[in-house]
């Protein structure tokens, strides 16, 4: 890694130019640092038993050169990703989608400063994924196998089994839900994983706070968050005890009490009234047959 690299990869990814500059100045001492890029080969290797045992050798560095945490992680990721660009090329995947996945950093950034107030990732065990090509960003979601987590489950002649490989997708907090976006992203993943679903048709998964079938009593009707859990056959669901993903509609305020909750959008609004008046909060697990046009009904 250099300062070179660094910079080139925060401007890629579309973090404020503004930032760049403090970024660079604080990667410059780990960059010196004898140990750093050792750690980041270990890393690349996958040459550790548990991704703390990495994340916490890079915070020790951190805080060797007075870094915090959060800050270190991110330019951890970013020495990183000029490996990783290597092994695109290598295995000859479109360069664009190196640069979408690599964005989810720039997301996970601007929540770290929303939530915590801190530049860099307070969430460094996602991101492990996105870096062993395990995990890619197509579009507006992200993508990676998974076993189906339901029992038998069939739709136009098809059907999946508990445990057989779907793809699980991610929704990273990257702007509007919007159905042409959605379908955009089946699509390229339908495209992209082509080979690995023979008979044409790419079944998705999705387990998320989103897919909460009782959004339907509170979220306005032309709600994005309604029109993805409309995607979904739901065949799971449950209450949470804790709306424990209230920071992603509220950001830093959802530390506060529920009444001083912010309410300038719709969406604010509507969670702020939903657990004002005592309503339930919760997730869902749904499933997807894409036949990369349409969603199989």
């Amino acid at each position: 890694m250099n300062t070179d690299w660094t910079a080139h990869f925060l401007t890629g990814i579309d973090l404020p130019a503004s930032d760049v500059p403090a970024l660079c100045a604080a990667a410059a001492p780990l960059e010196a640092d004898a140990d750093w890029q050792p750690l980041v080969a270990r890393f690349m290797a996958r040459e550790y038993r548990g991704i703390s045992e990495i994340l916490d050798a890079a915070a020790r560095l951190g805080a060797r050169h007075g870094i915090h945490r959060f800050t270190t992680h991110l330019l951890f990721y970013a020495a990183a990703a000029e490996p990783l660009l290597a092994e695109y090329r290598a295995h000859r995947v479109d360069e664009a989608i190196f640069w979408d996945t690599m964005r989810d950093l720039k997301y996970k950034y601007f929540e770290c400063l929303a939530v915590k107030r801190i530049p860099g990732t307070f969430v460094p065990e996602w991101h492990a994924g996105f870096f062993h090509m395990d995990r890619f960003a197509l579009g507006r979601l992200q993508y990676e196998y998974a076993p189906f987590h339901a029992d038998a489950f069939s739709r136009g002649g098809l059907t999946l089994h508990r445990g057989d490989r779907v793809l699980n997708c991610h929704i990273p907090s990257s702007g509007p839900l919007t159905e042409a976006s959605r379908l955009d992203s089946y699509r390229r993943a339908h495209d992209f994983y082509k080979n690995d679903f023979p008979g044409g048709v790419t079944p998705i998964v999705c387990s998320s706070w989103l897919l909460y079938p009782p959004h339907e009593e509170f979220l306005p009707p032309d709600s994005n968050i309604l029109s993805f859990l409309h995607d979904f056959t739901i065949l799971s669901s449950g209450v949470d005890e804790k709306f424990s993903n209230a920071w992603r509609v509220f950001g830093a305020a959802a530390a506060r009490d529920p009444q001083n909750w912010p309410r300038d959008t719709r969406l604010r609004r509507a969670f702020a009234d939903r657990i004002l008046s005592g309503g339930t909060v919760g997730h869902g697990y749904g499933v997807i047959f894409f036949d990369g046009e349409k969603i199989l009904r």
